[in-house]
This record gives C-alpha cells, sequence and structure tokens, in this order.
C-alpha cells in the first residue's frame, strides 16, 4: 500500500461552496490542470461512476465508494492489479476556517507501477488543485 495526503485551509468560503464544485463532475477540468475531461449523466452520490481522461494519458473509469453529502466522498478506479482512491473530506477549523484533505491511497501488486504511471502525478498536482478548488468555490453562491 502507497498512501500520500494534501491539506489546505480556506477562509472566506463555505464548505456547500467547496461541495458544489467537488460535485460537479463535469467541470472538474475546470480546477484540474492534468485532466482533458470528466463526465458522468449520473447524479452525484453513493455508486455514480463517471469516467474522466487526465492530459496525456487514457480513459479512466471511476465510481463513488463513500459520500456523505456535504463532509466527504472517496472516489475509486480499479485499475490492473491495483486500486486506486481518493477521500476527500471538508471539516470546519477552530478559526472558523475550513480544512480541505484529499489522501490518495494505492493498493495492490502493481502499486509501484501505477504509483510511476499515474498516482504520483496525481498527488503532485494536488497542491494546485486544492487552490484551483477552494478558488473556483469562492466564485459559487453559498
Amino acid at each position: 500500500m502507497w498512501q500520500r495526503s494534501y491539506e489546505a485551509e480556506a477562509h472566506g468560503v463555505s464548505a456547500e461552496q467547496i461541495w458544489q464544485v467537488w460535485t460537479d463532475i463535469n467541470r472538474w477540468n475546470e480546477w484540474d490542470d492534468m485532466m482533458e475531461y470528466a463526465r458522468t449523466n449520473e447524479p452525484f452520490g453513493k455508486g455514480c461512476h463517471f469516467e474522466l481522461k487526465p492530459k496525456g494519458g487514457s480513459k479512466l473509469s471511476l465510481e463513488i465508494a463513500e459520500c456523505e453529502e456535504g463532509k466527504y466522498f472517496v472516489d475509486q478506479c480499479q485499475l490492473f492489479l491495483a486500486t486506486v482512491r481518493g477521500h476527500h473530506e471538508i471539516q470546519q477549523t477552530k478559526t472558523g476556517g475550513l480544512r480541505i484533505k484529499t489522501t490518495v491511497t494505492l493498493t495492490g501488486p502493481l502499486t509501484f507501477l501505477w504509483r510511476m504511471l499515474l498516482v504520483q502525478k496525481i498527488v503532485d498536482g494536488l497542491p494546485s488543485d486544492m487552490a484551483n478548488i477552494i478558488a473556483a468555490a469562492k466564485k459559487r453562491n453559498p
């Protein structure tokens, strides 16, 4: 198993605004600079299936494996002999802001290979993604 997390603290934005950005899968490429597109025709929630295509990469099929509205969701992608899960959560801080955290976990016999081919790039992009999510959320109506 391989796991990495990144978190950021945000002020001047509500959990509802962050949740609006996260649950709008068809617009993820607007804040994720490494993504060509993400697409779904299903409502966001546990069991929602979607596909995404990283820039320069192959199309991937994902599913929302867990979800508690307004608090967290887990997306999951089954790769060849490996599984990657992204746990995305929002927490209130004692200072009145929000802590936004993403933890990426990679498991399976080919963890080492998928880390090099795909997952390390995802993790390396988390600081930029988080800043872009917060900026996009601030433009949304609370």
